[in-house]
């Protein structure tokens, strides 16, 4: 496996991925946690000097994970419109850039409502399964996720990322502006930008049973839930003191 290292998704031989939730899978997924945990004890016991430099640092190494991914599709013929980084956790990549740069409660809102939770559902359901576990675009996807979901729990656990429900206008209005423009992306390049014309591989029945629109409003629906699971402990704070 470790010849087709480099190889991208187009060019692999049938059969060269992993199962979903399969042996490689859960141990991509354990590693992230023990390593997640161990690191997000080590950022808690930091000065917020240090703390400064890991989100230098996290932050570079993503967008040097996505230079590297466009550079190697590139180098094979592969690089093309449908691998731009217009997905949901690519432009909160570029969000946690200028969190780290100069933090702001929309910035901060943003990656907790809209960056974790999206980076959580890309490590459980990956669309680079299609790739051997050994792989340039797995290392790419576990650890570019995983660093993203990490760097947010970081900031949480030590209150630099404090969410409030009566701020979720503003994932709103960055999730609603970026659906805007990601579809008129996809009707003119043919892509599928935030999943809004076809959920990933691994749910594909799901737009195939219920349609573009049935499908959309599935997507809706489970945004909507996340987000009540998300703000139900300040909604329950929030309803105490009002009470």
């Amino acid at each position: 496996m470790l010849s087709l290292f480099w190889t991208p998704a187009e060019q692999l031989p049938a059969g060269s991925g992993f199962a979903l939730f399969g042996a490689a899978h859960g141990c991509w997924l354990a590693i992230l946690a023990a390593a997640g945990a161990l690191g997000a004890w080590q950022y808690r016991r930091c000065s917020d000097r240090v703390r400064r430099r890991i989100g230098w640092a996290v932050s570079g190494a993503l967008l040097l994970l996505e230079l590297a991914r466009q550079v190697v599709l590139f180098v094979h013929g592969c690089a093309s419109v449908y691998y731009l980084p217009f997905h949901l956790c690519s432009l909160s990549m570029f969000v946690l850039v200028v969190h780290t740069l100069r933090p702001t409660a929309f910035t901060g809102e943003v990656l907790y409502a809209l960056g974790m939770p999206g980076a959580v559902a890309a490590l459980l359901l990956p669309d680079w399964a299609a790739c051997p576990p050994v792989h340039f675009m797995a290392f790419q996807g576990f650890l570019g996720h995983g660093l993203i979901v990490w760097l947010v729990v970081c900031k949480l656990w030590c209150r630099e990322i404090v969410p409030s429900v009566k701020r979720i206008w503003m994932p709103a209005v960055f999730l609603a502006g970026s659906a805007a423009v990601m579809t008129l992306v996809n009707r003119t390049l043919g892509t599928n930008y935030l999943f809004l014309q076809q959920p990933p591989s691994a749910l594909l029945s799901l737009s195939e049973s219920l349609g573009v629109w049935g499908y959309r409003a599935v997507l809706f629906g489970m945004v909507l839930l996340v987000w009540l699971l998300l703000y139900l402990p300040d909604i329950c704070r929030w309803s105490k003191k009002e009470g």
